[in-house]
C-alpha cells in the first residue's frame, strides 16, 4: 500500500485522507470502463479494498450511522468487479494445478472444463464492462463525497489502535473457528479478517516499532494462502457443477482429489502461521500498537 501514516496528530483526519486517494485511484481506474482491462478491474478491486480495511481502521472514530453507510456503499460497488474476478481466477487457479501437479498434467480428458472456464470468465467481463461499472463508479464518488463530511475533530491515534485491535480479536475468533471446522465459509471468513488486518497494519507500521511491520508481512502471507485455498475451493465447486465438460467421470474425480490434495496442503500451513501471527491476545495486540521507536514522539 502506498499511503501510509506519517505525521503524529490528527490521525484520524489523515485516514480519512488516504481512503479518499484510495478511493480515487481505483476511480480513475474504471472511469472510460470500455477500455478497462483485466489489469484495471483487479486494481479497482484492490483499491476498494484498501479503503474498506482503513474504513475499518476508522470505526471507533466515526459514527455507527457513517460507517454502516459507508461499509455499505463500497461493498456494493465492489460486487460487480468480483464476480469478474472470480471467473478470471478460476482459470488461473486450474493452470497452476497443472503447472503444480503431474498427475493434473495427465488430464487431458479436462480440456473441455477449461475451455468452459475461459468462456465463463469472457461473459463476467464483458458484464462488468457495462452498466454495473457505472453504478460502482457511482458508488465510489458517493463515498468519496460522504467521507469529506464526517464529523472527526482532533480524534487519534488510540482510536485507529482500537479499530485495529477489533479485527485482530475476530482474526482470532476465526482462527478458533476453522480450527473447530475448517468448512469453505469459516475458511473465507478468516482470510477477510487477516487481509484487512495487514493492510491497515501497512499504513500504521512506519509510526510503529518493527514488529508492526513483521507482523502486516506474516498476515499478508497468511492472507495469500487463504485466498489460494478459497479458489481452490471454488473451482472444486466448478468441477462438481460442470462434470459433462469432462471426457468422462473418471477425469472428474481426479481433478477433485488433486485439488482437495492442495487445499489440506495449504491450510496445514495456515494454521501453523495463523497460531504464531495470533498468538497475543488483543490487549497485548494494542500494547504492541501503542509502542514507538526510540526516535518517534507520542502520538495523540
Amino acid at each position: 500500500m502506498a499511503a501510509e501514516l506519517n505525521e503524529r496528530k490528527a490521525a484520524a483526519r489523515q485516514a480519512r485522507g488516504i481512503l479518499r486517494r484510495q478511493l480515487r485511484k481505483g476511480l480513475k481506474k474504471l472511469d472510460g470502463s470500455q477500455d478497462a482491462n483485466d489489469e484495471d478491474i483487479h486494481d479497482a478491486r484492490k483499491r476498494i479494498k484498501q479503503a474498506r480495511a482503513t474504513l475499518r481502521l476508522l470505526r471507533e472514530a466515526l459514527s455507527g450511522s457513517d460507517y454502516r453507510r459507508e461499509d455499505r456503499t463500497l461493498q456494493a460497488a465492489a460486487h460487480p468487479l468480483s464476480l469478474a474476478r472470480d471467473a478470471k481466477v478460476l482459470v488461473e487457479a486450474f493452470d497452476q494445478l497443472l503447472a503444480d501437479h503431474r498427475k493434473a498434467r495427465q488430464l487431458s480428458g479436462a480440456r473441455g472444463f477449461r475451455r468452459a472456464l475461459v468462456q465463463q470468465r469472457t461473459s463476467a467481463r464483458a458484464s462488468v464492462l457495462g452498466d454495473d461499472v457505472r453504478r460502482a463508479c457511482r458508488g465510489l464518488r458517493r463515498a468519496r463525497a460522504s467521507a469529506k463530511d464526517w464529523s472527526l475533530g482532533k480524534k487519534g491515534w488510540m482510536r485507529l489502535a482500537r479499530g485495529a485491535t477489533r479485527l485482530y480479536a475476530q482474526g482470532r475468533e476465526c482462527l478458533d473457528a476453522v480450527r473447530r471446522e475448517a468448512t469453505v465459509e469459516a475458511l473465507h471468513c478468516w482470510r477477510k479478517q487477516a487481509k484487512y488486518l495487514y493492510l491497515q497494519l501497512e499504513l500504521l507500521a512506519p509510526v510503529c516499532v518493527p514488529e508492526v511491520g513483521r507482523l502486516a508481512r506474516g498476515l499478508r502471507a497468511l492472507s495469500d494462502e487463504l485466498g489460494d485455498d478459497h479458489d481452490l475451493a471454488v473451482l472444486r465447486e466448478s468441477v462438481a457443477a460442470r462434470t459433462d465438460h469432462f471426457a468422462d467421470a473418471a477425469t472428474a474425480t481426479a481433478l477433485a482429489t488433486v485439488i482437495e490434495r492442495s487445499r489440506t496442503n495449504l491450510q496445514q500451513r495456515a494454521l501453523l502461521r495463523g497460531a504464531r501471527l495470533y498468538r497475543l491476545e488483543p490487549e497485548r495486540f494494542t500494547a504492541l500498537l501503542e509502542r514507538r521507536p526510540r526516535s518517534a514522539p507520542r502520538t495523540r
